[in-house]
């Protein structure tokens, strides 16, 4: 594990649950672009600490919470990036 984001953690859902996420308690800002899988349809979000945020907490199509080891081969799938010449 990369010691820099030995407590970070990542939870992965539909981006149809963005407006229930609280900016002021995860890293990335309403604002930023999203990062998704290639159809559009899911996207995740991150923190620092071992607790869920209670805005993440309330998204009931999640999966996670990941650690970097767990998130990595997640989002460098076939889903995420596509498929590579």
């Amino acid at each position: 594990m990369t010691t820099e984001f030995a407590n970070r953690r990542w939870m992965i859902f539909p981006v149809s649950e963005l407006y229930k996420i609280d900016w002021n308690q995860v890293l990335e800002n309403q604002n930023e672009i999203r990062r998704t899988t290639l159809d559009g349809q899911t996207t995740f979000v991150k923190w620092d600490g071992p607790d869920v945020p209670t805005s993440v907490q309330s998204l009931t199509n999640s999966e996670g919470p990941y650690t970097i080891d767990q998130i990595m081969p997640i989002i460098s799938s076939v889903s995420w990036i596509g498929t590579r010449p």
